[in-house]
């Protein structure tokens, strides 16, 4: 739900803003220097000649590359243009922004790009009822380049790099073409002028609130809070690697091209009624409302070999795969309660249940319970408290329980495509489902103070926790005779006890300069209390 940046009553403001800003970063690894006295030590007899030849030739043109300065040492242009609109009158506010950014790597051919355009409008259609509706559309545009850990086909230029003395020149030669790289199976430069490694991104956010004030009087009041929206993102990646590169034209198909497109469609939608009421000097405050959740993705990612030259098309590719094909759908559903008491804020109580079900539990129409509870003293707040050195104590205490989504498809046993004689068929995968899969469950008690001192100048805040998983889900090992390896499983238990300090500080603050500074420190130790898997 959005809910930031909102119009406010009065005439229409228009605000244009433009950010300029460079990237560089302030120091490399650094790369070693060669010598003759090097390569002698470093290449075996046979290479020595070679090597020393390229070396002196590099020394007499004073041609020594260092790669980590040519790829990584790209000074960036950072833009960020940002257009406002707001105003409105008594019964209807809006805001309309538009953001254009634009911002070069620091690696070279990489970059982000990004167009925005959000408005958000209140409206007030009575005096009791009001709307707020939030619209978002974001595209982006990103060029990541050949960064990872692909090592297989040469194609990360870090990993490519490491292997190349700095007096071999891999830089395009006059004629268009690369040079062959003897020291790796690619030519980092070449894959960097001509891979592709793309990503766009499309996603729109809608969003709505509703308030309906069904009852006033002097000491209460109920209302009725309706709250929803979607997420609708899709994102299209490719990956390209011509045919003429040097790892590629070793392959019997050369050229390769990975097409992904993912797409993900979520909705969300919250009821809720709240009360608000006063029992003599305490303020209650009780709500009930239920929750809806849907989740839809679809993922699709094809691969073609074998490329015609300067050709991006799948249906140009002498072998098409279709390397993953996944489709989820999940839906979650919960109904809550809770009751807050607050004694003119000296004592301030909450206690809450909630029910959920899931459609990843092994029993997708059961709805598991979570409580949870909560008291706190402000004993800052009572008559008897006159410390000028503390002026805030608050002794606090909670108890609640969450839950650990059971992971899709772990009710089920996957059957993976073959192919016999022509034939198509299905084969049982190697996890076998478990229809019994309970969702984790973790159970935190705390303890915990906040203090202040010095009109709150210093600061403590001081906990304790203690914290309960059961229903653990873990892989359970499966003898080989049954014909599968492993089943999801609940046989796990742990046990996480730890504290939590922080020590925050404002020494100097005055009506145009404020120094706060803040130290924070904390422990966790985990111990597995039961875990209930064989082995075999």
């Amino acid at each position: 739900i959005i809910t930031t940046k909102r119009g406010a009553e009065g005439r229409t403001n228009v605000s244009l803003s433009q950010d300029i800003g460079f990237a560089k970063p302030l120091r490399l690894l650094g790369v070693d220097d060669w010598s003759e006295e090097k390569i002698n030590f470093f290449f075996p007899a046979a290479r020595r000649p070679i090597e020393l030849e390229r070396f002196r030739a590099a020394q007499a043109s004073n041609t020594f590359i260092d790669y980590e300065d040519y790829f990584y040492n790209n000074q960036a242009t950072l833009l960020n243009t940002r257009l406002n609109v707001s105003g409105g009158n008594e019964k209807t506010k809006f805001f309309i922004s538009g953001n254009l950014t634009d911002e070069e790597g620091t690696v070279r051919r990489t970059g982000f790009k990004r167009y925005s355009i959000r408005a958000n409008v209140d409206h007030k259609i009575t005096n009791a009822i009001r709307l707020g509706v939030s619209s978002n559309y974001i595209q982006s545009d990103t060029d990541r380049g050949f960064t990872g850990n692909q090592n297989n086909s040469g194609a990360s230029i870090g990993y490519s790099i490491a292997y190349v003395p700095n007096y071999f020149d891999l830089r395009r030669n006059d004629d268009g073409s690369y040079p062959v790289n003897p020291y790796f199976s690619e030519n980092p430069v070449a894959v960097t002028d001509n891979g592709i490694n793309n990503s766009k991104v499309n996603r729109f956010i809608q969003a709505f609130t509703l308030d309906i004030d069904l009852l006033k009087t002097q000491n209460s009041f109920l209302k009725a809070s309706i709250a929803g929206g979607l997420d609708f993102l899709q994102n299209s990646t490719l990956v390209y690697l011509p045919e003429f590169l040097q790892f590629q034209r070793g392959q019997a198909n050369p050229g390769d091209l990975f097409v992904g497109r993912q797409e993900s469609f979520n909705t969300n939608f919250q009821a809720a009624l709240v009360y608000n009421w006063n029992l003599g000097r305490v303020n209650m405050n009780s709500q009930a409302g239920l929750v809806r959740l849907d989740f839809r993705d679809n993922a699709l990612f094809n691969r073609g070999r074998g490329l015609v030259p300067g050709m991006r098309n799948l249906n140009q590719a002498a072998i098409q795969e279709i390397n993953q094909d996944f489709s989820s759908t999940v839906s979650d559903a919960g109904i809550f309660l809770q009751q807050e008491a607050n004694f003119e804020d000296k004592i301030i109580g909450t206690v809450g249940v909630r029910w959920d079900k899931s459609t990843l539990n092994g029993n997708r129409n059961e709805y598991y319970a979570f409580p949870r509870a909560s008291v706190a003293f402000n004993l800052g707040n009572f008559g008897f408290w006159n410390s000028s050195f503390i002026n805030q104590l608050k002794p606090r205490i909670a108890y609640g329980e969450t839950a650990g989504p059971v992971n899709f498809g772990a009710t089920f046993t996957p059957l993976g495509g073959t192919n016999i004689g022509g034939l198509l068929g299905s084969v049982v995968g190697t996890q076998i489902g478990n229809t019994l899969i309970r969702p984790e469950t973790a159970t935190e008690l705390e303890f915990g103070v906040d203090a202040g001192f010095f009109n709150n100048r210093l600061a403590l805040e001081a906990t304790y926790y203690i914290k309960n998983t059961q229903n653990n889900i873990q892989n359970l090992n499966l003898s080989p005779s049954t014909g599968v390896n492993t089943t999801p499983s609940n046989e796990a238990e742990l046990q996480n006890k730890g504290i939590e300090l922080s020590l925050s500080g404002t020494p100097i603050e005055k009506a145009n300069f404020r120094w706060f500074t803040r130290v924070m420190f904390w422990q966790n130790r985990l111990n597995m209390t039961r875990l209930g898997i064989p082995t075999y």
